[in-house]
């Protein structure tokens, strides 16, 4: 298996990771504030999820750790750029690497200020460009591996 094979692979994995652990955080965090007037409901029905004071501390921890997979994906969607052979693949690798640069701007700008960049509307962006990447890597690994040029 090619360098670049091995690079859309690695990039499809991390942005799926990426996605799993934003959906498991919006989804935390948007119950805590969707749930904070039905608190005694959820107790008698014995449902516990994050109490309404924690949104901030959750937001800044998805941020924390969805950092250093989307600086991983930025530089391996870079080092796709750099090797790629077919003109459509560095194409789709350019434009999947400005949608990475725009999760990490969102990211930076989270983890500056958490309670106005709440993760439980933020967090769709996470996911969305998160599986916008791995889809477009994926398409990459095809045509890298069963295309006609090689």
């Amino acid at each position: 298996m090619s360098t670049q094979l091995k690079i859309h692979l690695a990039i499809g994995f991390l942005a799926f990771i990426t996605a799993a652990i934003s959906g498991y955080f919006g989804v935390s965090i948007n119950n805590a504030n969707e749930n904070v007037n039905i608190q005694y409901l959820n107790e008698f029905d014995d449902i516990h999820y994050y109490d309404i004071v924690n949104v901030p501390k959750l937001t800044f921890t998805a941020a924390v750790v969805t950092l250093p997979l989307m600086m991983a994906i930025l530089v391996l969607e870079l080092l796709s750029i750099k090797k790629a052979s077919i003109k459509k693949t560095r194409n789709m690798a350019m434009g999947l690497s400005v949608a990475a640069l725009i999760v990490l701007v969102v990211d930076f700008l989270t983890l500056m200020n958490p309670e106005n960049y709440d993760f439980s509307k933020w967090g769709y962006l996470w996911i969305a460009m998160s599986f916008f990447i791995l889809v477009g890597n994926m398409l990459s690994f095809v045509m890298l591996r069963f295309g006609r040029n090689q």
